[in-house]
């Protein structure tokens, strides 16, 4: 695509006897400007006030010389005349007064017209140019033999020096691409307008480095950000803007975009070619592929300070993809505002956020992850388990299956590098001696204390010790009685559920659903039946205690 570019120069198509602020041409050849023909011309304006260059090919004098250059669009013969002319009608027409024009014309040359390297093309060009058909003088062209132009020799194509308003020129056999110098004095000092018209030939200039239409090259759209697109034509007639060929988004030179796409504008501007456009895709930026990032665990064993390698993180993407950094904030992430790959952390300070950016070599899009930094003091420093209680394994036993290894992350405080063993006594925990084994089924008893151990892998004379208790609850029982088992038809009996107190008693009637009782603070609770006319049979289910943990057992 086109490169944008930001500073142009624009001429305005002439339309009355008043002048619309057009650009001046070229005083001087480095600073030459743009320009083209068609069957009706675009006229641009004239040179007045500038001295002349002398003698330069054929014309004896160069009074207030203007500069241009055109370039091939079409390749062929061109056939031009040259109008000088103080106004001319919206078609090109001359209708002022004529004014004395006279020309030399060089070429071929080749070089980029784009932007970034016009002004040295231009430059290059200058350099090579031929002042004089040395060694023979240089004739006019309405009095020179055919044949005469080209020069051989030189790069003079054509060259006249008469009095008329009107001069006729051809470049022969043009080449697409080819960019040719064309020197336009104006004898008569008059302000006017010079207008280059195509009369014949099959080739033909390209009107596009009159008003360079560009927006920009291609380019990937990070997700979540935005840009901004510029017609590079300033101060047009109008603007339009599509998405994807079909959706109007914008009417003005420029317009703010934040999805993917195929933008166009089309352009129109008086002394401009009609209708002109230009497009830029925008591509979605790949999704990232990033693993996250693992927090930073140092001990100070010195009161600090603690320097931690932070690019222990950097495998969490591809580094030949993308590239990471790291940061303080998640703006300075962004903005890439890098700490470098360590940090220093000097105590009381004990935790730190750190921030990775995360940027593509191909898209230089950016993302963010965060990870923690934590300092602690060197050492193994066990937190205490919580005490456990569970419900015996069978009724009576007294033994309840303790998972001690579940523990294992509550001790080190998920702090990597440690062993934790679990002992009877205080002193084996001390010396690392007769470790409970299966430590994730220990058959425990009630009120036992258990110590644990932590201890440094790196160094074992580096521990810490703890303790907690386990408790074992006992099952709980029930029985149902009545005081007699047989009563007269009509009549009530009474039920007598006994227990483990405060327990929750399950029982049917006949079969039935399940009902419940509650035991009272003595272990008992009654139930006074309704009437009863046929046998009827009430039968325990189970019983559950109501603490933490409930034990329950059926009966």
């Amino acid at each position: 695509m086109k490169k944008i570019y930001f500073l142009l120069v624009f001429f305005t198509l002439f339309l009355t006897n008043n002048v619309f602020g057009q650009a001046q041409p070229g005083a001087t050849c480095p600073t030459m400007k743009p320009f083209c023909a068609n069957d009706q011309g675009i006229p641009f304006p004239n040179s007045t006030g500038v001295p002349s260059l002398g003698a330069v090919g054929c014309n004896g004098s160069t009074p207030n010389p203007a500069w241009f250059y055109l370039q091939i669009d079409n390749p062929g013969d061109l056939n031009f005349n040259l109008v000088q002319n103080t106004a001319f009608d919206a078609t090109g027409n001359p209708i002022g007064s004529p004014l004395d024009v006279d020309f030399i014309a060089w070429g071929p040359f080749t070089g980029s017209l784009q932007p970034d390297d016009l002004n040295v093309t231009l430059a290059n060009i200058c350099g090579q140019l031929n002042f004089s058909c040395a060694p023979s003088p240089c004739p006019s062209n309405p009095f020179a033999p055919p044949g005469t132009y080209p020069v051989p020799g030189t790069n003079i194509i054509d060259c006249s020096y008469s009095a008329a308003g009107v001069e006729n020129f051809t470049i022969p056999n043009a080449q697409t691409g080819e960019i040719y110098v064309v020197l336009i004095t104006n004898f008569n000092g008059g302000a006017g307008f010079i207008n280059l018209q195509q009369t014949g030939g099959t080739g033909s200039t390209n009107c596009d480095i009159v008003c360079p239409l560009y927006i920009g090259d291609d380019f990937v759209l990070c997700e979540n950000e935005s840009a901004t697109l510029t017609a590079s034509i300033a101060g047009a007639d109008s603007y339009a803007w599509m998405l994807n060929g079909t959706t109007p988004i914008g009417n003005t030179q420029s317009i703010t975009v934040n999805q993917p796409g195929t933008y166009s504008v089309l352009v129109n501007k008086v002394g401009c070619i009609s209708n002109m456009t230009a497009s830029i895709t925008i591509s979605p930026a790949p999704a990232f592929e990033v693993t996250e990032p693992d927090d930073i665990t140092e001990c100070d064993a010195n009161g600090g300070p603690v320097t931690f390698d932070l690019s222990v993180n950097d495998d969490i993407v591809d580094q030949s993809i993308y590239y990471t950094s790291y940061h303080l904030t998640e703006q300075d992430a962004l903005d890439n505002i890098s700490i470098g790959s360590t940090y220093t952390m000097t105590p009381p300070q004990t935790t730190q956020v750190i921030w990775v950016g995360i940027r593509s070599f191909d898209s230089q899009c950016v993302e963010t992850r965060s990870f923690t930094l934590t300092m602690v003091e060197c050492g193994a420093n066990p937190e205490t388990p919580a005490d456990i209680t569970l419900c015996e394994n069978a009724a009576g036993s007294g033994q309840a299956t303790f998972d001690f290894a579940a523990l294992n992350n509550d001790v080190t405080n998920n702090q990597p590098g440690y062993t934790v063993t679990y002992h009877h006594t205080l002193a084996d925990a001390d010396n690392d001696a007769n470790a409970i084994s299966p430590d994730n089924a220990y058959l425990g008893t009630n009120g036992e204390q258990i110590w644990v151990r932590m201890e440094d892998n790196t160094d074992p004379t580096i521990d810490g010790v703890t303790s907690f208790h386990i408790y074992v609850l006992p099952l709980p029982t029930a029985t149902i009685t009545t005081a007699t088992a047989t009563v007269c038809s009509n009549t009530t009996g009474t039920v007598t559920f006994s227990g483990t107190p405060n327990a929750v008693v399950t029982y049917t009637v006949d079969g039935g659903a399940d009902q419940t009782i509650t035991l009272d603070a003595a272990g008992t609770a009654t139930v006074t039946t309704a009437a009863l006319t046929a046998t009827t049979t009430y039968s325990l289910v189970s019983v559950a205690t109501t603490g933490t943990p409930s034990c329950s057992q059926p009966q």
